[in-house]
């Protein structure tokens, strides 16, 4: 059993992991990183019985033909409950007005969704303003990142790919990043397969645009 599984998984951004053991109910499965909740059958059906159970003594029993969320909205409630697991495997109070999850996970994606929304307009209102600036960018943004004429093309889409296959293969996402920046304040490198590695979404956002020159 890897007692350190879900730590690795947690700083590594990953939504569920593999402890190597077994649960309370004798099966082997993935478990949420975020609770470390078993997500065998057995498990997830005792959890589900468990809301279900504890909504209904809240509550009451469900009339037949209107569902918590009818009932949510007729009664004016923000939010209601249901036994419906959602994508990140946990069952937790829904907002009545678009039944969007409450859990940790799903609150935790709108907020960075949002975040990212608010970026790209800024960006956009921007580009919008400063037309000059935008097409100067552009234009040396395309130079730079074009293969120099003695480059190997076929070794930089090899990193690329690679890139890829790791997501795949474990879920973490990842950035094709150049070791020395392609507008660099000291010295300013290829878009080269040389100067390409792949790094995890937060290691390379803690990196920046950095690149440290050390002097003997």
């Amino acid at each position: 059993m890897r007692t350190n599984a879900r730590k690795e998984a947690q700083s590594n951004g990953q939504k569920q992991y593999f402890s190597g053991g077994l649960c309370k109910n004798g099966n082997s499965a993935m478990r949420i990183t975020s609770s470390g909740r078993c997500m065998c059958a057995d498990c997830k059906k005792e959890h589900s019985n468990r809301v279900v159970e504890r909504f209904r003594k809240q509550t009451g029993c469900t009339p037949r033909g209107q569902s918590p969320r009818q009932l949510a909205l007729k009664a004016g409630k923000p939010r209601y409950m249901d036994d419906r697991v959602c994508k990140h495997g946990n069952v937790a109070e829904k907002l009545s007005a678009n039944t969007q999850c409450t859990c940790k996970p799903c609150m935790a994606e709108k907020a960075s969704k949002r975040s990212h929304e608010s970026r790209a307009k800024s960006c956009r209102n921007w580009k919008q303003s400063n037309p000059a600036a935008t097409r100067g960018y552009k234009s040396a943004r395309r130079r730079a990142m074009s293969i120099p004429s003695w480059g190997d093309k076929d070794a930089v889409l090899a990193v690329y790919k690679k890139a890829r296959e790791l997501e795949r293969a474990d879920g973490i996402k990842r950035h094709v990043d150049h070791i020395i920046p392609l507008h660099g304040e000291i010295v300013s490198g290829f878009h080269i397969a040389s100067n390409l590695q792949i790094l995890t979404v937060k290691e390379n956002l803690s990196k920046g645009n950095r690149f440290e020159v050390v002097c003997g």
